[in-house]
């Protein structure tokens, strides 16, 4: 991470923190480091380092670090001061809590994270090519949130050996899925146990009417929330939230005041053998958003307002305007940034 100082007349570049080597690998699933977000009280950096594997496997890169899986400096968030100058981050989790770097565990990949306005840090995640659904977490100091050993309640079944996956008995391995296809989903005796004494912290928890679609771990159908009613944690599988804003400013009318809003980058395809928690997406959310004492945890009724963008990848709220940008190829309609003006009060 680096940071400009712009004060003077020519800018200056200062390394925040580097890292010590650990190995990235030569497949989709290197998440790298991505979103970071700026405390309200200005004086720490939220960042997130994103998993280097799809849900916890061995990844190599084409031999070299071999038998490297997840490590200390992956799948979490760390708090860095904004003052902070030239750190150097180890792979000892002890260390690192010690030193007050290593902020929250077990987040596979929380491309944005956003502070509500009483300091609350949320992050919306996407989960791997097993149908579990994806995730919005409210990101606290020490909490662990699963990954890779679970993910939106539903466990890794590759911590279970002997596992012999198969689409054909197990329907949560879509036989189109990226991870199914080059073989990443194995029999994998020598998979990592829980760490002793960890709990996990769940999502926070979606009461629909939307994006609540889900596999039933019984049964292994598809259904949704609103007819079996259970709540979700938090998104239909394979939607990719992306570009969450909260209204801290309470600037937007009653029915938005204080809320939250998040795009659905994936989705939104109506091909013929689609997966059917593929089909919704590629839309905004209005979060409505409540703390529920008894759970310890954050519930929302989550409602599309508007759709058919293409690929939207990230938003910024300024009073009541949001602007979303959208992924562009040479051969789409993308590279666009949309303005959604909202009721404002």
């Amino acid at each position: 991470m680096v940071k400009y100082e712009l004060s003077g007349s020519k800018s200056k570049l200062i390394e925040v923190f580097n890292t010590v080597e650990y190995g990235t690998n030569a497949t989709t699933f290197d998440h790298g480091w991505n979103a970071l977000a700026i405390s309200p009280d200005k004086r720490y950096i939220y960042v997130n380092s994103g998993a280097r594997t799809d849900h916890g496997e061995v990844q190599d890169n084409k031999g070299a670090y071999p038998n490297a899986r997840d490590n200390a400096l992956t799948a979490n968030v760390f708090r860095i001061p904004v003052k902070a100058e030239n750190l150097l981050l180890g792979t000892d989790v002890a260390q690192l809590k010690k030193e007050g770097y290593l902020y929250a565990e077990g987040i596979r990949n929380a491309y944005d994270m956003t502070f509500d306005g009483k300091g609350n840090l949320f992050g919306v995640v996407n989960s791997g090519d097993y149908d579990q659904s994806e995730e919005m977490f409210w990101i606290r100091e020490g909490h662990h949130y699963g990954f890779p050993w679970q993910m939106a309640g539903i466990e890794n079944p590759q911590q279970f050996s002997p596992w012999e996956p198969d689409p054909a008995k197990d329907p949560f391995i879509g036989p189109g899925s990226h991870a199914w296809i080059v073989k990443y989903f194995k029999n994998d005796p020598d998979f990592p146990k829980i760490p002793e004494g960890v709990k996990f912290s769940p999502g926070v928890q979606n009461l629909g009417p939307d994006a609540n679609e889900y596999r039933d771990i019984a049964t292994g159908k598809i259904v949704d929330g609103d007819i079996t009613g259970r709540t979700v944690s938090t998104f239909n599988a394979h939607s990719v939230p992306l570009g969450l804003v909260l209204d801290v400013k309470n600037a937007l009318s009653t029915e938005f005041m204080g809320d939250g809003f998040v795009f659905r980058y994936g989705g939104g395809s109506d091909r013929p053998g689609t997966n059917l928690l593929r089909k919704p997406g590629k839309d905004l959310m209005h979060l409505d958003m409540s703390y529920n004492a008894a759970a310890d945890n954050y519930y929302m009724k989550t409602t599309t307002i508007a759709n058919n963008f293409n690929a939207p990848v990230d938003a910024l709220l300024i009073d009541n305007k949001i602007y979303v940008l959208e992924h562009g190829t040479a051969n789409s309609k993308g590279g666009r940034i949309w303005k959604i003006t909202l009721p404002k009060k």
